[in-house]
């Protein structure tokens, strides 16, 4: 599912997603310290703030497509997202 179409189908919170897009130039942000990463993902029209907690893959990269699972943080906004799984699109079948 794409940012955009995330942004207008997704109303239920705790249900499960997978975002796929491309990780936006300059938007990867990791709290030192701990394993809490932020970015945004994108396709060009709308974009999406993913939160994580845990290692990113070596081969995430800015301007690379990935993929995410996971849920919406809030359903009055829905431009969060938590993940729970990620993956570069080196890994993705």
């Amino acid at each position: 599912m794409t940012p955009s179409h995330f942004l207008m189908h997704s109303t239920l919170p705790g249900q499960r997603f997978k975002l796929s897009g491309v990780i936006k130039h300059g938007s990867i942000a990791v709290k030192k310290g701990t394993l809490e990463n932020k970015f945004i993902m994108t396709d060009f029209k709308n974009d999406i703030i993913v939160l994580f907690k845990g290692p990113l893959p070596s081969t995430f990269r800015e301007g690379d497509m990935a993929s995410v699972g996971g849920f919406l943080a809030d359903p009055k906004n829905p431009t969060n997202f938590i993940a729970t799984s990620v993956q570069a699109n080196h890994e993705i079948q």
